[in-house]
């Protein structure tokens, strides 16, 4: 919190939230005892000192601790008196008598999430006042003063108070904890992962894992958006709470696609007012309507829209899968080129996933390379403005059908034997590789698994031996 902001919050007539005392304990301590900045570096900051004096002076312990230099009165005092600061700061007498208000170096941590958390009560105050100043503004764009709240309030919901390191030994420890959790859960039946739906795809793929994101791409008409709405149907089917955040369609249209993948109805009939078979269709809808599937199809999901949601629903319990279609109609903050904005959007998204611990599906579009090549095989390279995808991304899904017959005829989908999709699991960070056929209904929206796939199905060789025929 710099000067002018302290001035600011003065003018409403109470003195800002401060710890002066506190801050002045720490400094003293630190430059008593300098192995004590390792128990504060973490936590405090220079901007988080009330007093600019305090900013500076800490400042200057942490420009001698990086460049492992004695922490004491005289070397704080010489480099301030180098930077031409030391006048600023009060001169010697106030640098040496910090030194004189200071009791036990065993509380400086206790002190520094005081003063912490007092810069934490600042800052709020600060984004509320311009909060309340843009309100007023008719000329600020009400979407914009949203945006503007988001990603204020996130950037103060970021800040650490903790500032702890867990030993190694501390992190073998959850790891085996983690690992019994799993064992207890599979006996008992419950899930370790959140199902896909498809049997053979969960052997391979374990499932949606919590912190993991993955990547499902494919060509424009193939069925990803589909696909995604099977993978969430599954899902909510089995109780868990399913977020989609929709770029391209209407929440109207995504969930019409759901309700016709529980029936055998013509999407064209349905969409143009024909009769269909209403109690077929009263059926699905009862089977459905139950479903802890949320739709968010707002105009402009921004990623501080999308961590809002998510905060918010992890502070109630009902976080579960996340759904964002599609990737590369996002914006976001670095737009130097697409590439550099695609791959800020998933490294957010990525430390979002950790941060609260969910699955998220992305799915991406492919480029047009794939066609230059003239094969259908997929790389890592394909994923469209593939910026940092490849290394963000847990894991990436590639899907394809065939669509034309060998002579270019556009494939009869009336047939199932015509109706192979192929899931290729091109990246997969803990666990095997491999394709995985399934069909899907006639219209697309549906699918559902062979019943004679082969044991050995797939294989983590590069050279993989698809048994399926895929189109490649």
């Amino acid at each position: 919190m710099n000067k002018n902001n302290n001035i600011i919050l003065s003018e409403y007539g109470k003195l800002p939230p401060q710890a002066v005392d506190f801050e002045e304990a720490i400094l003293g301590l630190l430059m008593l005892e300098s192995d004590s900045f390792l128990d504060v570096s973490n936590i405090l900051k220079p901007e988080m000192f009330y007093k600019d004096s305090h900013q500076k002076i800490y400042q200057s312990i942490i420009d001698l601790s990086e460049n492992y230099s004695p922490v004491d009165i005289l070397t704080v005092t010489e480099n301030l008196q180098n930077k031409a600061l030391l006048d600023e700061c009060g001169g010697v007498y106030y640098i040496s008598n910090l030194t004189t208000k200071v009791s036990s170096a065993v509380n400086i941590e206790y002190y520094a999430l005081i003063v912490a958390q007092k810069y934490i009560s600042r800052s709020i105050i600060t984004v509320s006042n311009e909060i309340m100043t843009k309100c007023y503004d008719d000329s600020i764009d009400v979407n914009d003063i949203m945006d503007y709240s988001y990603t204020s309030f996130d950037k103060i919901n970021d800040i650490s108070l903790n500032g702890s390191v867990k030993s190694f030994k501390e992190n073998v420890k959850t790891s085996m904890d983690e690992y019994e959790k799993r064992v207890v859960a599979r006996k008992a039946g419950l899930q370790i992962a959140y199902t896909t739906g498809l049997g053979s795809m969960n052997k391979i793929f374990i499932g949606w894992v919590k912190t993991e994101m993955t990547m499902v791409a494919a060509r424009p008409s193939i069925g990803k958006t589909a696909l995604a709405l099977f993978f969430a149907k599954a899902c909510a089917k089995m109780l868990v709470d399913v977020d989609i955040f929709s770029l391209e369609m209407s929440s109207t249209q995504l969930t019409d696609r759901i309700l016709l993948g529980e029936t055998t109805i013509n999407p064209y009939n349905y969409q143009s007012g024909k009769d269909v078979n209403w109690e077929e269709l009263e059926k699905a809808a009862a089977r459905i309507s139950n479903l802890p599937i949320h739709i968010n199809d707002e105009m402009d999901i921004t990623i501080s829209y999308i961590k809002s949601v998510i905060r918010k629903k992890f502070k109630k319990g009902t976080l579960g899968l996340v759904i964002i279609d599609y990737l590369q109609l996002m914006e976001g903050t670095d737009k130097s080129t697409k590439n550099n904005e695609i791959g800020t959007i998933t490294r957010e998204l990525k430390k979002l996933a950790m941060k609260y611990n969910f699955p998220i599906i992305l799915l991406s579009q492919l480029s047009r390379d794939i066609e230059k090549r003239g094969n259908g095989r997929h790389k890592l390279s394909d994923l469209r403005d593939s910026g940092n995808i490849e290394q963000d991304a847990d894991n990436v899904i590639f899907v394809s059908r065939d669509r034309y017959d060998n002579e270019g005829n556009e494939i009869d989908y009336s047939i199932e034997e015509n109706r192979k999709v192929f899931i290729d699991i091109a990246k997969k960070r803990n666990g095997s590789l491999g394709v995985i056929t399934v069909y899907c209904n006639e219209y697309v929206n549906n699918f559902y698994e062979i019943s004679d796939i082969p044991e050995n199905y797939h294989s983590i060789t590069e050279n993989r031996n698809f048994n399926n025929d895929p189109p490649w």
